[in-house]
Formats: C-alpha cells, sequence, structure tokens
C-alpha cells in the first residue's frame, strides 16, 4: 500500500478531501479513495512511485504511472470540461481513458489544511466526488513563458534600445490605429513632460523624430530625453489590441496571426519581424507553440483564449508540447450519462482513519538528511561548470548555480558522501523510523534530485523542500507535529549554522516541552 504520507504532503499546505466531521483536519482521505478505485476500476495500477503532481481550486491530481495521473473533482461542473476528449486521440491534449462518479459514504469537505478557509462555513460539504484517468502530462510553463518574456522585450516601449528601431515602430504604424496611439499615449506624453514647446507630437511623428526645425544638437539632447522617459514607461505596449487600446499580449498577437481576430496593421511583418530577432532555441519554442495553437484553434475550430504559461506541458509518452486544459464545452446531457454510468461507492468509515493513527503512533524516530554534501557530494558552481562543459560541450550559461536543474545533472555521477553512508543504512533498516530529505532546494528541482536519489537506491518517506522563507527548523517542528509519538529526532547536516539554528529554535524549547525526546544534530 503506498503510504499516504509519501505522496501527499509535499508540503503543509496542500489541498485534500476531509471528512465534515474531521474538524482539526487530521486524516486526508484522498490515499483511501484510490485503495477502493484500485479494486473497483478494470485496469486501474497504482504505481510504488505514485505521488502528488498538483492540488488546486478544481481537484487533486496524482500520477498513477509514468502514464497515466486520475484527477479527483468535488464539483461536477469542473470535472465535465473533460467529457469531450472521452477516448479520443486529438494529438494536442491528454487523451482522457475514463470518468465517473464515487458516492462516499459520509460527506467531505475539499479544502488546503493550514489556509485561512479551513474553518470556513461556506467551504461547500458533498458526498460525490467525481474523477477522470488521463494520460499523463508534465507541466511545462518554461516553453511558453521563455518566448513570452522575448516577446516583452521586443513590444515594450521600455525595451526599445535604440532610436533607429523607434523610428521603424513610427514607419510601420503609419495609415493604423498605431498612428494615434504614438501621437496621443507616447509622442504627447513625452514632450509634455518635459514641457518641450520647439516640437508638437505630429511634427514629431510625422519626421519619423528627425524634426527639421531644430538642431542637431537640439535633437540630440530631445533623444536622449526621450530615452531617459521611456524606462519609466514600463506598461506601454508599442502594439495595441481592441477598441479599448489593450496591450497586444503575445497570445493576441499569436490569435490574430491564425486569423481569431483583425488587426488593421499587419500582424504577419510584425511576428515576422519578432522571430528573426530570437535565438535558435526561442525560434523553436515559437514555432513549437504556434503549431499547437494551429492545430486548436485552426484545424479544429476550438474557441481556446485561456493561453498563459501554465496550460502548457508535455506528454510524457513523446515530449510533444500540448495544452493541458483547453476548456471543451460539454453536452450537459451527454457528460451526465458518463457520470451516472460509472458510479463507484466507497466507504471512508473510521477504520481506514484508525489505521493511519495506529501508522502514526507506532513511529519512534524521525531522521532528517540534508542534500547537498551531506547525502551527496555534489559539485559547486566553479567545479560544476567543467563537469557541464565536458559533458554538453557548451559554456555553463547562467550565472546562479544551486537553483538550476544543471547543477545535479546525472551525467556528474554525483557520488553519495562515504561519511553518511552508516548512518543512512541505520536509519533506512528501522521499521518504527521515517526518513526525510530537509534540503534548502527548491521544489522545481525535486524531479532532479529524486532523480538521484533512485539511482543510488535511496528512498525516502517524505521530501521537504524549501518553500519562500520556512527555515529547516520550521519544516522539522511541522513533522513532528504529525508523529507525536516519536521520541528521537536525528538531524544530519553539513553547514554548522543551519544546525546551530535548529540548536536555539527546536532543541531548547523541545527540552522543555518534551523532556523525553532526544534531539541528536550531527555535522557531516
Amino acid at each position: 500500500m503506498i503510504k499516504l504520507l509519501d505522496i501527499l504532503f509535499e508540503s503543509f499546505l496542500t489541498e485534500n478531501f476531509y471528512s465534515v466531521k474531521d474538524s482539526k483536519l487530521e486524516y486526508p482521505l484522498t490515499q483511501y479513495i484510490l485503495d477502493e478505485l484500485k479494486s473497483k476500476l478494470p485496469g486501474l495500477k497504482i504505481s510504488q512511485n505514485a505521488k502528488l503532481e498538483a492540488s488546486g481550486a478544481e481537484g487533486i491530481v496524482i500520477s498513477l504511472d509514468d502514464y497515466k495521473v486520475i484527477k479527483l473533482f468535488f464539483s461536477k461542473e469542473n470535472a465535465v470540461k473533460s467529457v469531450p476528449l472521452l477516448n479520443k486521440n486529438l494529438g494536442f491534449t491528454a487523451k482522457i481513458f475514463s470518468a465517473g462518479t464515487i458516492h462516499l459514504d459520509e460527506k467531505v469537505k475539499y479544502v488546503k489544511k493550514g489556509s485561512s478557509y479551513s474553518g470556513a462555513s461556506n467551504i461547500p460539504e458533498v458526498d460525490n466526488i467525481y474523477y477522470v484517468v488521463m494520460e499523463r502530462i508534465i507541466p511545462d510553463p518554461k516553453t511558453y513563458n521563455d518566448v513570452e518574456i522575448a516577446y516583452t522585450k521586443f513590444s515594450y516601449l521600455k525595451e526599445v534600445n535604440n532610436i533607429e528601431n523607434f523610428r521603424k515602430y513610427l514607419t510601420f504604424s503609419k495609415g493604423t490605429s498605431l498612428e494615434d496611439f504614438a501621437k496621443e499615449s507616447i509622442l504627447k506624453p513625452f514632450l509634455t513632460e518635459y514641457k518641450i514647446t520647439s516640437v508638437t507630437p505630429e511634427e514629431l511623428y510625422n519626421s519619423n523624430f528627425t524634426p527639421n526645425n531644430i538642431s542637431k544638437k537640439e535633437l540630440n539632447n530631445l533623444i536622449q530625453l526621450f530615452f531617459q522617459w521611456k524606462k519609466t514607461q514600463t506598461k506601454t505596449c508599442l502594439y495595441i489590441f481592441g477598441e479599448k487600446n489593450s496591450p497586444l499580449l503575445l497570445k493576441w498577437a499569436l490569435l490574430c496571426y491564425l486569423g481569431k481576430y483583425k488587426l488593421d496593421y499587419d500582424i504577419k511583418v510584425l511576428l515576422g519581424s519578432f522571430y528573426n530577432s530570437l535565438p535558435n532555441n526561442l525560434k523553436e519554442k515559437f514555432n513549437e507553440i504556434l503549431n499547437l495553437l494551429k492545430d486548436i484553434v485552426v484545424t479544429n475550430k476550438i474557441n481556446w483564449k485561456d493561453i498563459h504559461k501554465e496550460q502548457f506541458g508535455r506528454l510524457k509518452s513523446d515530449n510533444k508540447l500540448v495544452a493541458i486544459d483547453i476548456g471543451v464545452k460539454s453536452d450537459d446531457t451527454k457528460s451526465q450519462n458518463v457520470f451516472d454510468k460509472n458510479r463507484l461507492n466507497v466507504n471512508l468509515k473510521s477504520k481506514a482513519r484508525q489505521s493511519v493513527t495506529e501508522q502514526k503512533d507506532n513511529i519512534e524516530e524521525l531522521n532528517f538528511f540534508d542534500f547537498d554534501n551531506t547525502l551527496f557530494l555534489t559539485p559547486g558552481k566553479e567545479e560544476g561548470e567543467i563537469l557541464y562543459k565536458k559533458i554538453t560541450g557548451k559554456d555553463y550559461p547562467y550565472e546562479g548555480w544551486a537553483g538550476k536543474p544543471e547543477s545535479i545533472l546525472p551525467e556528474y555521477n554525483i557520488p553519495v558522501n562515504p561519511r553518511i553512508v552508516s548512518h543512512l543504512k541505520k536509519a533506512l533498516s528501522n521499521p518504527n523510523a521515517k526518513n526525510f530529505l530537509l534540503t534548502n532546494r527548491t521544489y522545481k528541482l525535486s524531479n532532479e534530485i529524486k532523480k538521484i536519489l533512485s539511482i543510488n537506491n535511496i528512498v525516502l518517506d517524505d521530501y521537504l523542500f524549501k518553500q519562500g522563507d520556512q527555515s529547516k527548523s520550521y519544516r522539522i517542528e511541522q513533522t513532528f507535529e504529525k508523529y507525536p509519538s516519536a521520541t528521537t529526532i536525528n538531524v544530519y547536516d553539513d553547514k554548522p549554522n543551519e544546525l546551530q539554528d535548529i540548536d536555539n529554535k527546536i532543541k531548547e524549547k523541545y527540552n522543555l516541552w518534551y523532556p523525553e525526546l532526544n534531539i541528536n544534530l550531527y555535522k557531516i
């Protein structure tokens, strides 16, 4: 059986289903629902590597294996969005394998433990939740975000880097809606700001920022002032869209290019110029995004507007860029039939919750292992840059190090720290112990870190990555609250300042509150 806490608590603040009787939110129920589904849904297999992929306002996503996930929704309104994709291999989003209703023998609420809403009275209480089994998509916000950042630099006034580029913009704008925008929203505010009366916005525009009624020295001074002023115009996009002159964001530019909306200036010229300004790696990403949108909105005539970085991912099967949620409207009757046809009953009475209590009561020891230079002798930036170039043939492209996946590539063959081996073996062989990774690396590197652990056959019970300003001592305290029966806490770290902080914030306090609790700090 997959341990509940291994899957669901990557962080303390995670949405989950709780019984309405569970006022303290002590017994999350998702794992028990999945265990019931294993025997009730033919062909549903849950891998030992199953883990929480995401949780949010609509529901929970848990990976079943490398290629499938199950989504659990508390609202049918959210679940039915997937129905039109059932058993269709469309290629531009995940394939849906099955869907249905889970009827519970007691009402549950869907809340985030630790949030300000945990005790709110307006949280819906339901005895039906809805499941969808679908193809696994690995979120990839970076592809769209990288192109969007480049587009912002290309299209915003603040980012114009020389007067010739601005003059090209003025030429491009002539005879379009951009002409009035350039005069009224760029040139006029600029001249007003510096109280310049020697030239009018019209004269400046018509002369392409080269008015012949001022001297060369005055022109150079004017250009200098303009570039000083434009640095403050952080919200001014050079290109506008719609009746309200809204900024032509990347998504609107792409949809205009595909013919979904009309502009009175040439979007093909605009995007062509943007494309030509991109380095080759971003050109590849741009083409992936454009081809995906063309498949969705042109070929399949789906009115997809909710386009942003979080809506992009890659299929686990072939790494193809796809849309995570295209918001397909469904036929209410058909949706109702699907969820009514596949209806399962799940018993959530006290037996399941009691097993969690018993499991917690048997835990006597909590072991916390740091990652860098405690479990593994990870390379620093100087050594890492040499390894990176040796493996890839390229120079390391970033300033930072520890926050990048490139700092812990499996190809580096990062060794286990021999000083930790005996401690680790002892901890892993104790049936009454829980073992945790306690690192100041962030969750975005979780896949890379878990891969290093997996390569070395190190299986831990949970992974406590840094979130915001959470200290290691804070994360230890939160974990101890889940295992109050523990009588020993062992912390292994290579940094004296981390151990000192734990000593100051936890050891002294717990010696007073829990005199029977042994806290051991090991400098590795």
